[in-house]
């Protein structure tokens, strides 16, 4: 969490070369990239696919799962038989 909040020191092989400081979010202007996606599939251990990633500056930062209230075949009965 310490390198997204504070960013972290690329080092040059050559030392003519100044480091670099990489931030991976903008806090000073707000010129993050946001994108959020919808049913990925996401290959692992297993096959996931979670109902919501917010990814931001290309980092996956929140992965949501949504669960209904109502179990599924309690709407199913409930829109077809109703």
């Amino acid at each position: 969490m310490k390198i997204l909040l504070d960013g972290f020191l690329f080092k040059r092989e050559e030392r003519k070369q100044k480091d670099i400081l990489i931030q991976l979010l903008d806090y000073s202007e707000a010129k993050n990239i946001y994108k959020i996606v919808n049913q990925m599939a996401i290959l692992g251990y297993e096959r996931r696919i979670p109902d919501g990633i917010l990814y931001v500056n290309g980092l996956p930062l929140v992965v949501s799962e949504f669960k209904s209230a109502i179990a599924k075949e309690q709407l199913f009965t409930t829109l077809v038989f109703s």
